[in-house]
């Protein structure tokens, strides 16, 4: 299993929860050692971010994760009854709100919760890349981050705003984050 710097175990066993604190702290530890030992090498142009960054399967919805979900709701609706709604449910509280289990019912389902689930998945998705970019400018600024696809369900281009390039299945669609990020 993945261990910090304080020898704290990741109970997911191999990715943390994405956009957590103990995923990014992991990330840090290994784009820094990265940095040290391979920064100056001349075989070193850049690094790969990731390939289908995924958010773990059943167990990986941890505390944080539940309450960065309720955060991003509260963002997206503002309140509880607008939520309601929207969702056709009567919830009283947002902390009455969980997310979905993936893996025990049809993959993809077409209810509101499921659907806004998914959504902050790629929003979590995206600001983990977002950290890793951010780590690997600041650490190696003449290397470039690069990347492709994402969760399935979440797989977007939408991280291409991070990175210096991003590849998929076809170099068109490659170029065309490419352009839509004015990295050309």
């Amino acid at each position: 299993p993945t261990v910090d710097s304080r020898g704290r175990r990741n109970r997911y066993n191999l990715q943390p929860p994405l956009n957590s604190a103990l995923g990014k702290e992991i990330q840090k530890e290994a784009f820094t050692m990265m940095s040290n030992q391979l920064g100056a090498h001349p075989a070193n142009a850049g690094h790969f971010i990731y390939e289908e960054l995924w958010h773990p399967e059943d167990q990986g919805y941890d505390d944080q994760s539940l309450l960065q979900y309720w955060q991003w709701l509260q963002n997206k609706y503002k309140t509880i009854d607008a939520l309601n709604k929207d969702w056709g449910s009567n919830y009283k509280e947002w902390e009455d709100i969980v997310q979905p289990q993936q893996g025990k019912v049809e993959f993809w389902q077409f209810t509101p919760e499921f659907i806004n689930f998914r959504k902050f998945r790629g929003w979590a998705q995206r600001e983990m890349v977002k950290s890793a970019c951010e780590l690997v400018h600041e650490k190696e600024p003449n290397h470039f981050a690069w990347g492709a696809k994402g969760d399935f369900g979440t797989q977007s281009w939408y991280t291409g705003e991070f990175l210096d390039g991003f590849g998929w299945y076809s170099p068109e669609v490659a170029a065309s984050v490419s352009r839509y990020f004015g990295k050309t």
